[in-house]
């Protein structure tokens, strides 16, 4: 068994590039950093954040920590410049994500049911509406 996560994280990453927005994992860009349409509006964009290997209590099994099953989650920003682009971000990534399965790891499960909508940060320019959506998956699952 393989406790390493980087190679499931960069499927995920992988397979979430091919819609059509840029994508930046762990962290919102600097403004300028961002693309801007040709009339200075800003192109909405996806950003990944990736958690560590989390050990449930219940999927411990008899030969040891190493040979456990394991969780980790996957959480999306989907940022745009309106609530409504926004909200096509989630509609496009929760589709492409929901039931992906990358080697080493089992289906993406979407997870966070009645989470706030949207959040907004109108404290800089531009303002961003962001909508996040968090999915989960076990990992340590390929016996070598």
């Amino acid at each position: 068994m393989s406790l390493a996560l980087l190679p499931v994280q960069d499927q995920i990453t992988t397979h979430v590039k091919e819609l059509a927005q840029d994508v930046y994992e762990n962290g919102v860009p600097e403004d300028n950093e961002l693309v801007y349409s040709t009339d200075g509006m800003m192109m909405p964009f996806i950003v990944v954040q990736y958690s560590g290997f989390i050990q449930r209590s219940t999927e411990r099994g008899i030969t040891g920590p190493r040979q456990d099953l394991g969780r980790s989650y996957a959480d999306f920003m989907c940022v745009a410049p309106t609530e409504r682009a926004a909200r096509q971000i989630f509609d496009l990534v929760s589709d492409k994500m929901t039931g992906f399965e990358p080697t080493g790891a089992s289906l993406l499960t979407p997870e966070g049911v009645g989470k706030s909508y949207t959040v907004s940060d109108a404290s800089t320019r531009p303002v961003k509406y962001v909508i996040d959506i968090s999915f989960s998956y076990a990992v340590n699952t390929v016996v070598s």
